[in-house]
């Protein structure tokens, strides 16, 4: 095959390996924007934790809007009902900042787990015994980014979901269905956007 023809095959496998990256993920994400920016403001506002006791023993590490919006939401005795308001809505915005920032923190490290695997069987030397081995590469990698989104899905529980008094069905959608999707996308991206040499059209990783 001439040195143009297989130039022009690569740059458009890797166009398409793009894409299916960027698609993949964004539709992963797209849930979690949904239900922080319409579902929560519908369905459970005011159930917010107060995250002061924990996050004020993190103040070296947590980012300066996160921690202004956190001293706004102290509730203290005595404040008048404005203040009162002021305090429980800055109270809201600390608790999705911080599940806005557990979604993408699982979500940035099941890529980067996704990455390394993929670059690591990149260019193989025996393609049989290297596909055997990416299979349960990827079996394992798998296992360990669903093991990543519910260390997440379980660090939020402990953090503040585990006192909002009243949990409805609404709650487990608002925080299981920010995660659930991260994990698929991982897996279209395992299947679809394969190395060359590990995908074909009926392999095990299928060619895009």
């Amino acid at each position: 095959m001439p040195v143009a023809a297989t130039a022009k095959i690569r740059f458009h496998n890797r166009i398409r390996v793009l894409l299916c990256y960027a698609l993949a993920w964004s539709l992963a994400l797209l849930p979690a924007y949904v239900l922080l920016t319409r579902v929560y403001p519908y369905r459970l506002v005011g159930t917010a934790p107060d995250l002061t006791p924990v996050a004020d023993s993190l103040r070296a590490v947590l980012p300066e809007v996160f921690l202004q919006a956190l001293d706004a939401s102290r509730v203290q005795a005595g404040m008048g009902r404005a203040a009162m308001v002021t305090a429980l809505a800055a109270r809201e915005t600390v608790w999705l900042y911080a599940v806005g920032g557990a979604v993408l923190a699982a979500a940035l490290i099941s890529l980067l787990i996704q990455l390394c695997w993929r670059f690591s069987f990149r260019r193989p030397r025996l393609a049989a015994r290297t596909a055997l081995r990416a299979v349960a590469a990827y079996r394992w990698s798998m296992l360990v980014i669903w093991l990543v989104n519910l260390l997440f899905l379980l660090g939020l529980y402990l953090l503040g979901v585990r006192r909002i008094a009243g949990r409805t069905a609404w709650d487990a959608l608002f925080y299981i269905g920010a995660f659930i999707p991260i994990p698929l996308a991982a897996t279209v991206c395992f299947r679809l956007a394969a190395p060359p040499s590990l995908s074909g059209k009926h392999g095990f990783f299928r060619r895009l």
